[in-house]
């Protein structure tokens, strides 16, 4: 088995930029500027979306190399029955 990196470079590009926008959005941010607000708020959507597809990336891998749900609730913070509820491929139980 060869030490491949979790993510191939588009991914983590991908997570990157998102967070850069971000957080360069959220910088720009004023108060009572409803077009800033609304501005950010795309900005979180889209790190959020990164982030997301990420995490199921990592849950993949994790459960690939037989971590059980308990271990992967642990890490996320979660209930093992929320990850698994979350994260398990529909019709398996």
């Amino acid at each position: 088995m060869t030490n491949q990196p979790l993510f191939d470079t588009a991914a983590v590009d991908e997570m990157s930029a998102a967070t850069r926008h971000l957080q360069r959005t959220l910088e720009g941010a004023r108060h009572e500027d409803q077009r800033s607000t609304l501005e950010a708020l795309e900005a979180l959507a889209a790190a959020q979306a990164a982030a997301g597809a990420a995490e199921v990336h990592l849950v993949r891998e994790a459960r690939r190399q037989h971590a059980t749900w308990h271990q992967i609730a642990a890490a996320l913070g979660v209930t093992r029955q929320g990850a698994a509820a979350r994260f398990r491929p529909r019709g398996i139980s």
